[in-house]
This record gives structure tokens, sequence and C-alpha cells, in this order.
């Protein structure tokens, strides 16, 4: 199955909701000792079936060094094979460069779907399009970095988080998504209106503070379920918080419509 298709069956079965798995060592409960295995193994185990999927935040594996490559491959293998998982990574080189950056998401980790910057431009991203059985989300119009991306390019003075929602459009052949942060709606409303085959990444409602989108998209929420106990009851504290999310996300996302993604 695509990664397109196993999304939007998904969204249609289990709603809008995307975990993501930020494992910040400060906020572990005390009495796992450090343990981030076990911690988000019982996250994954008590929220799988009401989330779409999830989104692993590669950084805070990494900051871990040699350990977190190993709890990254353990936690990699506990989430289901039908839950949609973005390898949010971030990356963004030249294209030789990405060819490594998308053979290390698709193929070594086998992620459904991986964020990368276009600040590089677009043709340093082929490497990734080259995976059309793939998704990749394109940094667009993000809760930060704001002012980098409201300055104006093109014979249109155009803000570049617009230019970038008009190339993804361009040169999408079903593969390209877009990130859209939660905290600026109008930016939301407008890139769905300049987008609207596209998928759309929306990060940014739950500790940041955004307002639950009234457009068709993925709604990412990691620290308020992640953290939201921090005793012995973490993991059905995450349940909660995730079923609290989802009956907040239904009403107000389709779960049938989110574009072209077949």
């Amino acid at each position: 199955m695509s990664a397109q298709a196993k999304l939007a069956h998904n969204l249609a079965q289990r709603g809008p909701l995307c975990i993501g798995l930020d494992p910040d060592l400060k906020w572990i409960p005390s009495q796992l000792c450090g343990d981030v295995t076990t911690f988000l193994l019982q996250i994954i185990a008590a929220t799988s079936d009401l989330a779409c999927g999830y989104k692993i935040n590669t950084a805070f594996f990494e900051s871990l060094g040699s350990s977190g490559t190993r709890i990254l491959e353990t936690v990699r293998a506990a989430i289901p094979e039908d839950c949609f998982l973005i390898w949010d990574a971030k990356r963004g080189d030249i294209e030789n460069t990405n060819r490594h950056y998308a053979h290390s998401a698709f193929k070594v980790w086998n992620a459904d779907a991986v964020t990368v910057s276009p600040y590089l431009g677009f043709d340093a991203l082929r490497p990734f399009l080259d995976y059309q059985h793939r998704l990749t989300f394109v940094l667009c119009a993000t809760s930060a970095g704001t002012e980098l991306q409201e300055l104006t390019v093109g014979e249109n003075q155009i803000p570049i988080w617009q230019w970038v929602a008009q190339e993804a459009v361009h040169r999408s052949r079903g593969q390209l998504g877009l990130v859209v942060g939660a905290t600026h709606a109008e930016r939301l409303h407008s890139v769905r209106q300049i987008a609207p085959q596209l998928p759309l990444l929306v990060p940014g409602v739950g500790a940041q503070g955004g307002a639950i989108p009234s457009q068709p998209a993925i709604v990412n929420v990691s620290r308020s379920i992640l953290f939201a106990s921090c005793d012995a009851d973490f993991a059905m504290s995450a349940r909660r918080a995730a079923q609290s999310f989802r009956s907040r996300l239904l009403p107000d996302a389709s779960t049938h419509e989110v574009g072209s993604l077949s």
C-alpha cells in the first residue's frame, strides 16, 4: 500500500490526530529513571488505536547518542504497521546529500513520510520526490521562523510561504504535502486555498496553543499528550489526553476529505 493510500485510510478510520514522539528526558516520569524506551512503548500501546499515526522527531533521539539509535530501533519496531509514520527530520541539503537523507528515511527507517526544508530550492528535493509512493512534507508556514517566511519574492511580491505553497502545487505528482503551523490560522486558511489537493501537516495545537484547524489536515500533538502526567499513570493519562484531542478534532476536521491522497 502506498503512503498516500495508507494515510487516506487512516484519516477516514481514526481521524486526523497524529501523536508526536518527542522524548524530553526532563519530563520522563521519575519512576522510570530515564528509561525512554519503556516510556515510549507504553505511550504507543496506550494510544495507537486513537491516532492516524505518529511523528518521530529525530532530534530527541540523536541527542542521546548511540543509545538513542538503539531506542529508536526498538520504538520503530513497536509502532504498528498500519500506523502512518512521519519522520520529522526537517532535512534539506544539496541534491546528492538529500539522496542519502531520503534513503535513510524511506528505506532504512521505512517511514511513510518525511519533513524537509525548501531553503535550497525544490530542485534539490528531487531525491525525496523520486519516492513516488511516499510523502514529503515541505516546511511552508511554520509557527516559528516567520521573520524569514514573511519576506516577499517574485514579480507579485508574495511572502515566501505562499511561494513555497504554490511551488509545491506545481511540483507535486502526489508525493508532496505542506507543514503549516496552527498558531497562524489565517496562513493555514490561505495555504489550503492555494493548495487544496495537498495534505497538510499541522503542528502547534497542543503546548504551543494553536487553534484547532477548520481545514482538513493531519494535526500533530506532542507534549500535551506525551507528558499529560509525569506520574505512574502517564500511559493512561496520555490516552485520556489523546481521546480529548481526538474528540475536539473530529467535529471540526473532515476525516474523509483530505485532498488527492489516493
